[in-house]
């Protein structure tokens, strides 16, 4: 995992990263959650705004899946600071509080939901190729697929860069 600071010097912050499927900030900014797929786990850094520091070394863990043979993979985050955590391998998305609870779950047509986007009050759920389709066969006809679910809550505001012009 790499921090790309305002003046556009890169920094290498997290090493190794297996698969990184998800980077997001706390509603307040005081904390980083990020998810390495194969770890079965979103951990959680204290972040300073000012600086654009994240504490490695106090990385805690947010959410671990409870569900045997699964991952999670993508995420977003709504205005209520809860996450909604693609499952792959779990045939769903879940709802994860701010104390890393799940309220709800989302069951899905495929093994391997990949990343959910929120846009309005709609949860947009892409999907990856199944990965054992001899085992899965029903799964398959989703490969790829885009499913859309109702969720009556807004997305948290999006972070975005800001580049020093002075560089």
């Amino acid at each position: 995992m790499f921090r790309l600071d305002p003046d556009l010097k890169l920094h290498r912050i997290i090493d190794p990263v297996e698969i990184p499927n998800g980077t997001s900030w706390t509603l307040d900014d005081k904390s980083i959650y990020f998810t390495d797929s194969p770890s079965g786990q979103i951990k959680k850094y204290p972040y300073d705004v000012s600086t654009g520091v994240m504490e490695i070394n106090k990385g805690q863990p947010f959410f671990k899946t409870p569900y045997e043979g699964t991952v999670p993979d993508g995420h977003a985050q709504d205005e209520e600071g809860c996450f909604w955590i693609s499952l792959f391998g779990g045939w769903k998305v879940v709802r994860v509080s701010p104390a890393g609870e799940i309220i709800a779950e989302i069951d899905l047509p495929t093994r391997c939901p990949t990343c959910p986007g929120i846009c309005g009050e709609d949860l947009y759920i892409t999907s990856a190729e199944e990965e054992d389709p001899d085992t899965y066969p029903e799964s398959v006809k989703y490969n790829g697929a885009v499913f859309k679910v109702h969720i009556g809550v807004k997305g948290a505001p999006l972070n975005k860069f800001r580049m020093d012009t002075k560089a």
